[in-house]
């Protein structure tokens, strides 16, 4: 960052409730650097929708698995950009703008930490 004439101001990477890389997140706060949670649904994968931890909230607060994951990621001050050709699921999406998550639910998703990425693995590339 140092020899940086302009330093990046956003950051995209894979980040959802199984996959938070929470070295990469700590430095881009410290640099003040946005993070655009590209795959925040995880692809759909089941480990993440079907978990018994996500479910458990979902039914908490009344909303649907990816409603809670969504605000989870927003409530991380991450900038989540969830792939859908479905005017359903695009309107179910913008239904996690108008809840909160309490901290106990926070930090249920927190705990589900497990590494697992859906998508392209970075550290496969060098």
């Amino acid at each position: 960052m140092l020899s940086c004439r302009t330093p990046p101001s956003v950051l995209q990477t894979e980040v959802h409730p199984r996959c938070q890389p929470s070295d990469l997140l700590d430095a881009c706060a410290e640099q003040q650097i946005k993070v655009m949670a590209y795959c925040p649904l995880a692809h759909g994968a089941t480990t993440l929708l079907k978990s018994p931890s996500l479910l458990r909230v979902a039914s908490e607060a009344g909303r649907t698995p990816s409603q809670i994951v969504l605000r989870w990621s927003m409530q991380k001050g991450l900038v989540p950009i969830p792939h859908s050709s479905s005017f359903a699921r695009m309107r179910e999406n913008l239904a996690a703008l108008d809840f909160k998550l309490s901290g106990s639910q926070m930090a249920i998703l927190d705990a589900m930490d497990v590494a697992e990425r859906a998508s392209f693995d970075p550290s496969k590339i060098a």
